[in-house]
Protein backbone atom coordinates (compact mmCIF):
# COMPACT_ATOMS: atom_id res chain seq x y z
CA UNK A 1 0.00 0.00 0.00
CA UNK A 2 1.41 3.65 -1.18
CA UNK A 3 2.25 6.04 1.88
CA UNK A 4 -0.42 8.77 0.15
CA UNK A 5 -3.64 5.87 0.55
CA UNK A 6 -2.18 5.53 4.10
CA UNK A 7 -2.34 8.32 4.86
CA UNK A 8 -6.05 8.97 3.55
CA UNK A 9 -6.92 5.99 5.83
CA UNK A 10 -5.63 7.48 9.29
CA UNK A 11 -7.34 11.46 8.23
CA UNK A 12 -10.93 9.69 8.10
CA UNK A 13 -10.23 7.65 11.27
CA UNK A 14 -9.37 10.63 13.22
CA UNK A 15 -12.17 12.76 11.77
CA UNK A 16 -14.43 10.02 12.96
CA UNK A 17 -12.96 9.75 16.19
CA UNK A 18 -13.25 13.65 16.63
CA UNK A 19 -17.08 13.34 15.32
CA UNK A 20 -17.56 11.19 18.40
CA UNK A 21 -16.14 12.87 20.93
CA UNK A 22 -17.91 15.82 20.14
CA UNK A 23 -21.17 13.76 20.08
CA UNK A 24 -20.73 12.43 23.76
CA UNK A 25 -19.65 15.54 25.20
CA UNK A 26 -22.78 17.28 23.47
CA UNK A 27 -25.27 14.92 25.14
CA UNK A 28 -23.43 14.86 28.29
CA UNK A 29 -24.32 18.54 28.73
CA UNK A 30 -27.44 18.45 26.88
CA UNK A 31 -29.68 15.93 28.79
CA UNK A 32 -31.14 15.90 32.09
CA UNK A 33 -32.75 12.14 32.49
CA UNK A 34 -29.30 10.60 33.25
CA UNK A 35 -29.43 10.01 37.26
CA UNK A 36 -26.35 9.89 39.28
CA UNK A 37 -26.07 6.54 40.43
CA UNK A 38 -24.74 7.64 44.07
CA UNK A 39 -27.00 10.89 44.52
CA UNK A 40 -30.18 10.38 43.42
CA UNK A 41 -30.89 6.49 45.43
CA UNK A 42 -31.16 8.15 48.73
CA UNK A 43 -33.40 10.59 48.64
CA UNK A 44 -35.37 11.76 51.57
CA UNK A 45 -38.97 12.90 51.37
CA UNK A 46 -40.10 16.15 52.15
CA UNK A 47 -43.30 14.25 54.46
CA UNK A 48 -41.49 13.96 58.00
CA UNK A 49 -44.26 11.16 58.40
CA UNK A 50 -43.01 9.17 55.42
CA UNK A 51 -39.25 7.79 55.58
CA UNK A 52 -37.60 5.52 52.86
CA UNK A 53 -34.20 4.47 53.98
CA UNK A 54 -31.83 1.88 52.06
CA UNK A 55 -29.64 0.27 54.29
CA UNK A 56 -26.74 -2.38 53.17
CA UNK A 57 -25.57 -3.83 56.60
CA UNK A 58 -29.19 -5.73 56.92
CA UNK A 59 -29.75 -4.16 60.07
CA UNK A 60 -33.19 -2.50 60.74
CA UNK A 61 -33.63 0.82 60.07
CA UNK A 62 -34.15 3.62 62.56
CA UNK A 63 -37.72 4.62 62.14
CA UNK A 64 -38.27 8.31 62.74
CA UNK A 65 -39.70 9.92 65.94
CA UNK A 66 -43.35 10.22 64.78
CA UNK A 67 -43.86 6.39 63.65
CA UNK A 68 -44.73 5.21 66.86
CA UNK A 69 -44.32 1.29 64.69
CA UNK A 70 -41.26 -0.60 65.53
CA UNK A 71 -40.25 -1.90 62.42
CA UNK A 72 -37.57 -5.23 62.09
CA UNK A 73 -36.15 -5.31 58.73
CA UNK A 74 -34.11 -8.68 58.14
CA UNK A 75 -33.83 -8.04 54.24
CA UNK A 76 -30.85 -6.32 52.56
CA UNK A 77 -29.12 -2.56 52.95
CA UNK A 78 -30.13 -2.07 49.68
CA UNK A 79 -34.40 -2.65 50.75
CA UNK A 80 -35.98 0.55 50.84
CA UNK A 81 -38.86 0.69 53.72
CA UNK A 82 -41.48 3.02 53.44
CA UNK A 83 -43.71 4.54 55.73
CA UNK A 84 -46.44 6.37 55.35
CA UNK A 85 -47.71 7.06 58.68
CA UNK A 86 -50.78 5.16 59.00
CA UNK A 87 -49.29 2.12 60.22
CA UNK A 88 -48.77 0.53 56.99
CA UNK A 89 -45.82 -0.52 56.16
CA UNK A 90 -44.07 -1.98 52.79
CA UNK A 91 -41.39 -4.57 52.97
CA UNK A 92 -39.78 -7.12 50.90
CA UNK A 93 -38.18 -8.19 54.32
CA UNK A 94 -39.60 -9.37 57.80
CA UNK A 95 -41.89 -7.01 59.29
CA UNK A 96 -42.57 -7.87 63.53
CA UNK A 97 -44.90 -5.05 63.90
CA UNK A 98 -47.50 -5.70 67.62
CA UNK A 99 -50.61 -4.01 66.00
CA UNK A 100 -53.69 -3.35 68.42
CA UNK A 101 -55.87 -3.52 64.77
CA UNK A 102 -56.85 -7.16 65.34
CA UNK A 103 -56.16 -9.95 67.33
CA UNK A 104 -54.34 -12.66 65.05
CA UNK A 105 -51.06 -13.31 64.86
CA UNK A 106 -50.20 -13.38 60.62
CA UNK A 107 -47.90 -15.16 58.61
CA UNK A 108 -46.48 -12.55 56.31
CA UNK A 109 -43.76 -9.46 55.09
CA UNK A 110 -45.68 -7.37 57.15
CA UNK A 111 -46.85 -6.87 61.39
CA UNK A 112 -48.80 -3.96 62.30
CA UNK A 113 -49.76 -3.12 66.10
CA UNK A 114 -51.85 -5.92 67.15
CA UNK A 115 -50.33 -8.65 64.61
CA UNK A 116 -47.18 -10.55 64.78
CA UNK A 117 -46.16 -11.78 61.24
CA UNK A 118 -43.03 -13.96 60.78
CA UNK A 119 -41.57 -14.78 57.11
CA UNK A 120 -43.63 -14.76 54.27
CA UNK A 121 -47.60 -14.85 54.18
CA UNK A 122 -48.93 -17.96 54.30
CA UNK A 123 -52.28 -17.01 54.00
CA UNK A 124 -53.36 -18.74 57.76
CA UNK A 125 -54.66 -17.02 60.48
CA UNK A 126 -54.19 -18.48 63.65
CA UNK A 127 -56.65 -16.82 66.51
CA UNK A 128 -55.53 -17.65 69.95
CA UNK A 129 -58.82 -17.70 72.07
CA UNK A 130 -59.75 -17.36 75.83
CA UNK A 131 -60.82 -20.48 76.94
CA UNK A 132 -64.49 -19.38 77.81
CA UNK A 133 -65.75 -21.25 80.80
CA UNK A 134 -69.07 -23.31 80.30
CA UNK A 135 -71.85 -21.77 81.98
CA UNK A 136 -72.79 -23.64 84.99
CA UNK A 137 -75.30 -25.80 84.19
CA UNK A 138 -78.69 -25.30 86.00
CA UNK A 139 -78.75 -28.36 87.84
CA UNK A 140 -82.27 -30.71 87.02
CA UNK A 141 -84.50 -31.33 90.50
CA UNK A 142 -83.28 -34.29 91.89
CA UNK A 143 -86.34 -36.76 91.10
CA UNK A 144 -88.03 -37.44 93.96
CA UNK A 145 -86.97 -40.93 94.70
CA UNK A 146 -90.48 -42.13 97.16
CA UNK A 147 -92.97 -43.57 94.78
CA UNK A 148 -96.38 -42.37 95.04
CA UNK A 149 -99.03 -44.35 96.39
CA UNK A 150 -102.45 -43.68 95.44
CA UNK A 151 -103.67 -43.37 99.84
CA UNK A 152 -106.91 -45.99 99.04
CA UNK A 153 -104.33 -48.33 97.52
CA UNK A 154 -102.28 -47.85 100.41
CA UNK A 155 -105.62 -48.35 103.02
CA UNK A 156 -106.24 -51.42 100.92
CA UNK A 157 -103.20 -53.21 101.20
CA UNK A 158 -103.41 -52.71 104.76
CA UNK A 159 -106.54 -54.43 105.16
CA UNK A 160 -105.05 -57.37 102.98
CA UNK A 161 -101.96 -57.69 104.77
CA UNK A 162 -104.30 -57.35 108.36
CA UNK A 163 -107.02 -60.10 107.39
CA UNK A 164 -105.10 -62.27 104.62
CA UNK A 165 -107.17 -61.38 101.92
CA UNK A 166 -107.41 -59.47 98.36
CA UNK A 167 -109.68 -56.72 97.98
CA UNK A 168 -111.00 -55.54 94.11
CA UNK A 169 -112.34 -52.22 93.75
CA UNK A 170 -112.94 -49.81 90.74
CA UNK A 171 -111.34 -50.53 87.56
CA UNK A 172 -110.59 -53.52 88.84
CA UNK A 173 -113.64 -55.29 88.96
CA UNK A 174 -114.20 -54.26 85.07
CA UNK A 175 -115.68 -57.07 83.00
CA UNK A 176 -116.37 -59.01 86.30
CA UNK A 177 -119.57 -61.72 85.69
CA UNK A 178 -120.91 -63.80 88.16
CA UNK A 179 -123.28 -66.66 86.69
CA UNK A 180 -125.56 -64.82 84.83
CA UNK A 181 -125.26 -61.33 86.16
CA UNK A 182 -123.00 -58.59 85.42
CA UNK A 183 -121.36 -55.85 87.00
CA UNK A 184 -121.30 -52.32 87.42
CA UNK A 185 -117.81 -51.05 88.76
CA UNK A 186 -117.52 -47.98 90.99
CA UNK A 187 -116.14 -44.89 89.56
CA UNK A 188 -116.55 -42.47 92.70
CA UNK A 189 -113.83 -42.42 94.55
CA UNK A 190 -115.19 -40.82 97.47
CA UNK A 191 -117.62 -43.91 97.46
CA UNK A 192 -114.10 -46.51 97.20
CA UNK A 193 -113.41 -44.65 100.81
CA UNK A 194 -116.27 -45.09 102.22
CA UNK A 195 -116.89 -48.97 101.30
CA UNK A 196 -113.34 -49.90 102.19
CA UNK A 197 -113.56 -48.10 105.73
CA UNK A 198 -116.47 -50.01 105.85
CA UNK A 199 -115.21 -52.99 104.77
CA UNK A 200 -112.09 -52.55 107.42
CA UNK A 201 -115.24 -52.20 109.98
CA UNK A 202 -116.70 -55.25 109.30
CA UNK A 203 -113.98 -57.21 109.10
CA UNK A 204 -112.69 -56.38 112.73
CA UNK A 205 -115.51 -57.61 114.04
CA UNK A 206 -114.43 -61.36 113.50
CA UNK A 207 -111.17 -62.57 116.03
CA UNK A 208 -107.66 -62.31 114.82
CA UNK A 209 -106.73 -64.80 112.30
CA UNK A 210 -110.30 -66.04 111.68
CA UNK A 211 -110.12 -65.06 107.82
CA UNK A 212 -106.64 -67.25 107.65
CA UNK A 213 -108.38 -70.06 108.91
CA UNK A 214 -110.20 -70.48 105.28
CA UNK A 215 -106.68 -71.33 103.51
CA UNK A 216 -106.77 -74.61 105.28
CA UNK A 217 -109.61 -75.75 102.90
CA UNK A 218 -108.36 -73.99 100.02
CA UNK A 219 -110.33 -71.36 100.39
CA UNK A 220 -108.77 -67.93 100.04
CA UNK A 221 -110.77 -65.08 100.04
CA UNK A 222 -111.58 -62.33 97.51
CA UNK A 223 -114.02 -59.31 98.45
CA UNK A 224 -115.00 -57.54 95.12
CA UNK A 225 -116.39 -54.19 96.04
CA UNK A 226 -118.98 -53.15 93.12
CA UNK A 227 -121.58 -50.48 92.73
CA UNK A 228 -124.40 -52.93 91.35
CA UNK A 229 -125.52 -55.88 89.74
CA UNK A 230 -127.29 -56.57 86.50
CA UNK A 231 -130.84 -57.64 88.79
CA UNK A 232 -131.38 -54.31 90.28
CA UNK A 233 -132.25 -56.32 93.07
CA UNK A 234 -129.37 -58.00 94.39
CA UNK A 235 -126.98 -56.99 97.18
CA UNK A 236 -124.53 -59.53 97.05
CA UNK A 237 -122.60 -62.95 95.71
CA UNK A 238 -120.57 -65.55 97.38
CA UNK A 239 -118.94 -67.17 93.93
CA UNK A 240 -117.41 -70.36 95.08
CA UNK A 241 -114.52 -71.49 92.98
CA UNK A 242 -111.38 -74.13 93.34
CA UNK A 243 -108.82 -72.62 96.01
CA UNK A 244 -110.61 -69.46 96.27
CA UNK A 245 -114.14 -67.74 97.40
CA UNK A 246 -115.25 -64.32 95.53
CA UNK A 247 -117.70 -62.39 97.87
CA UNK A 248 -119.09 -59.35 95.79
CA UNK A 249 -120.51 -56.47 97.40
CA UNK A 250 -123.25 -53.97 95.74
CA UNK A 251 -122.57 -50.46 97.48
CA UNK A 252 -126.14 -49.26 96.20
CA UNK A 253 -127.26 -51.08 99.22
CA UNK A 254 -126.33 -51.41 102.65
CA UNK A 255 -122.90 -52.61 103.18
CA UNK A 256 -123.07 -54.10 106.75
CA UNK A 257 -126.50 -56.18 106.08
CA UNK A 258 -124.63 -57.50 103.04
CA UNK A 259 -121.89 -57.94 103.89
CA UNK A 260 -122.40 -60.17 106.93
CA UNK A 261 -124.77 -62.37 105.13
CA UNK A 262 -122.37 -62.97 102.31
CA UNK A 263 -119.58 -63.88 105.33
CA UNK A 264 -122.58 -66.62 106.55
CA UNK A 265 -122.28 -68.67 103.34
CA UNK A 266 -118.71 -68.30 103.61
CA UNK A 267 -118.41 -69.95 106.75
CA UNK A 268 -121.01 -72.59 106.15
CA UNK A 269 -119.18 -73.83 103.09
CA UNK A 270 -116.02 -73.90 105.12
CA UNK A 271 -117.80 -75.89 107.99
CA UNK A 272 -118.96 -78.28 105.33
CA UNK A 273 -116.21 -78.97 103.87
CA UNK A 274 -114.70 -79.82 107.23
CA UNK A 275 -116.99 -82.18 107.59
CA UNK A 276 -119.80 -80.61 109.61
CA UNK A 277 -123.42 -80.39 108.99
CA UNK A 278 -126.60 -78.29 109.98
CA UNK A 279 -128.60 -81.35 110.78
CA UNK A 280 -130.88 -80.06 113.08
CA UNK A 281 -131.26 -77.07 111.84
CA UNK A 282 -135.06 -77.75 110.47
CA UNK A 283 -136.05 -78.96 114.19
CA UNK A 284 -136.20 -75.14 114.91
CA UNK A 285 -139.00 -74.56 112.11
CA UNK A 286 -142.59 -75.58 111.87
CA UNK A 287 -143.67 -78.83 111.51
CA UNK A 288 -145.52 -78.32 108.07
CA UNK A 289 -143.18 -76.13 106.94
CA UNK A 290 -141.28 -76.20 103.25
CA UNK A 291 -138.73 -74.32 102.34
CA UNK A 292 -139.26 -72.52 99.00
CA UNK A 293 -143.24 -71.37 100.37
CA UNK A 294 -142.86 -68.10 101.81
CA UNK A 295 -145.08 -67.46 104.79
CA UNK A 296 -145.33 -63.82 105.62
CA UNK A 297 -147.18 -65.17 109.28
CA UNK A 298 -143.81 -66.48 110.03
CA UNK A 299 -141.51 -63.51 109.45
CA UNK A 300 -140.65 -61.58 111.92
CA UNK A 301 -139.93 -58.54 109.54
CA UNK A 302 -143.36 -58.86 108.79
CA UNK A 303 -145.25 -59.44 111.85
CA UNK A 304 -143.30 -57.92 114.28
CA UNK A 305 -143.91 -61.28 116.54
CA UNK A 306 -140.51 -62.18 118.64
CA UNK A 307 -141.44 -66.01 118.43
CA UNK A 308 -140.79 -65.97 114.83
CA UNK A 309 -139.91 -68.50 113.28
CA UNK A 310 -137.81 -66.78 110.56
CA UNK A 311 -136.43 -63.05 110.19
CA UNK A 312 -137.77 -62.31 107.14
CA UNK A 313 -139.86 -63.82 104.28
CA UNK A 314 -136.33 -64.44 102.25
CA UNK A 315 -134.88 -66.18 104.86
CA UNK A 316 -137.94 -69.18 103.33
CA UNK A 317 -136.23 -69.36 100.35
CA UNK A 318 -134.04 -72.06 101.58
CA UNK A 319 -131.84 -73.87 104.33
CA UNK A 320 -128.76 -71.80 103.55
CA UNK A 321 -130.63 -68.33 103.17
CA UNK A 322 -132.54 -68.49 106.35
CA UNK A 323 -128.87 -69.20 108.02
CA UNK A 324 -127.44 -66.27 106.55
CA UNK A 325 -130.46 -63.98 106.95
CA UNK A 326 -130.31 -65.02 110.64
CA UNK A 327 -126.30 -63.93 110.58
CA UNK A 328 -127.17 -60.63 109.73
CA UNK A 329 -129.58 -60.27 112.87
CA UNK A 330 -126.96 -61.53 114.77
CA UNK A 331 -124.32 -58.77 113.40
CA UNK A 332 -127.34 -56.00 113.05
CA UNK A 333 -126.13 -52.93 114.67
CA UNK A 334 -129.50 -53.46 116.89
CA UNK A 335 -131.12 -56.09 119.25
CA UNK A 336 -134.62 -56.98 118.10
CA UNK A 337 -137.39 -58.44 120.18
CA UNK A 338 -136.43 -61.87 118.92
CA UNK A 339 -133.34 -62.31 121.06
CA UNK A 340 -135.16 -61.44 124.23
CA UNK A 341 -135.87 -65.30 125.33
CA UNK A 342 -133.74 -68.16 124.25
CA UNK A 343 -137.07 -69.68 123.83
CA UNK A 344 -137.64 -68.02 120.95
CA UNK A 345 -137.36 -69.82 117.62
CA UNK A 346 -134.67 -67.30 115.88
CA UNK A 347 -132.79 -67.06 119.25
CA UNK A 348 -132.18 -70.80 118.97
CA UNK A 349 -131.48 -70.83 115.68
CA UNK A 350 -128.27 -68.37 115.92
CA UNK A 351 -127.34 -70.39 118.91
CA UNK A 352 -126.86 -73.13 116.86
CA UNK A 353 -125.44 -71.19 114.55
CA UNK A 354 -122.21 -69.85 117.30
CA UNK A 355 -122.24 -73.64 118.03
CA UNK A 356 -121.28 -74.76 115.11
CA UNK A 357 -118.77 -71.76 114.28
CA UNK A 358 -117.05 -72.70 117.35
CA UNK A 359 -116.80 -76.24 116.61
CA UNK A 360 -114.92 -75.91 113.51
CA UNK A 361 -112.96 -72.36 113.66
CA UNK A 362 -110.11 -72.41 115.76
CA UNK A 363 -109.77 -69.20 116.23
CA UNK A 364 -113.49 -68.84 118.06
CA UNK A 365 -113.55 -69.95 121.84
CA UNK A 366 -116.41 -70.81 123.88
CA UNK A 367 -114.95 -68.57 126.47
CA UNK A 368 -115.09 -65.22 124.52
CA UNK A 369 -118.19 -63.48 123.54
CA UNK A 370 -117.93 -62.77 119.88
CA UNK A 371 -119.41 -60.30 118.35
CA UNK A 372 -122.52 -62.23 116.69
CA UNK A 373 -123.06 -63.59 120.15
CA UNK A 374 -123.75 -60.54 121.78
CA UNK A 375 -126.95 -60.84 121.38
CA UNK A 376 -127.95 -64.52 122.62
CA UNK A 377 -125.21 -65.01 125.20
Amino acid sequence: MSTKLTNKIASIMIFFAILLIMTGLYMNFSTSDVLDPIRDVDKANDNPGEVTITTNDGKPPATNSNDTNTNTNNGSSDTPITNDNTGNNTSSGTDLNPSTSNGNTNTGSNTNSSNNNTGNNSGSNTTPSTPIPDPTPTPEPTPDSTPVVDPLTNYRKQIEDTYGIKVLYGSETNGYVVGSLGTTAITDTNVMKSTLEQLNTALSMYPNGFFREFSKQNMSLNVYLIKNYSAENVTGVTDFAPRRTIISIATDFPFDESFHHEMLHYIEHYIESAGGRFTAWNSFNPLDFTYGVENSSYSYSKTGTPGSYFVNNYAQTSANEDRASTFEYMTASVKYSCYDSNDYPIWKKSNYLSTMIETYFTTVSSSVVDYWERYIY
